[in-house]
């Protein structure tokens, strides 16, 4: 692992705390409205956009929260597109549930990312994008020349 990478339980308690919020919207949802109906189909259209721009300020408010950013290779602050694209694997799962088939293996894509982080510390949209998680208070280091 690099200096700079954040670590494994950073990642987790991120991902969860930015996940949480949508997960309870979304069981709420499901509880009272037809999964078929057009706010069903509203609200996976929302979670699906909130997971892909979650990072567009350069950290969720769960890495923000336990001192992470999102940095390309060489720990430079990932570009907002970078930042997006990380995150299509993620929002496809909500934007795509009601598509048969594509929704349910984009699901199965996402629930691979979370095993991804815990096997290989990175996500397969990190791998598509080319950037990584790095602790927000270490920065790389300016020459004075």
């Amino acid at each position: 692992m690099s200096p700079l990478a954040a670590n494994t339980s950073q990642r987790i308690v991120a991902g969860f705390i930015d996940v949480a919020p949508l997960l309870v919207v979304t069981i709420v949802v499901g509880v009272f409205v037809p999964p078929s109906g057009a706010e069903a189909t509203a609200t996976r259209i929302i979670a699906g956009l909130c997971l892909l721009l979650k990072d567009v300020t350069g950290a969720s408010p769960g890495k923000w929260l336990v001192g992470a950013r999102v940095a390309d290779r060489s720990g430079v602050a990932a570009s907002a597109v970078r930042r997006i694209v990380r995150n299509v694997t993620l929002a496809s799962a909500p934007l795509l549930m009601g598509v048969p088939y594509v929704g349910r293996l984009s699901a199965i894509i996402c629930i691979g990312e979370m095993v991804l982080v815990l096997a290989q510390r990175e996500r397969l949209g990190d791998r598509l994008a080319g950037t990584t998680v790095v602790r927000r208070a270490v920065l790389p280091e300016i020459s004075a020349a």
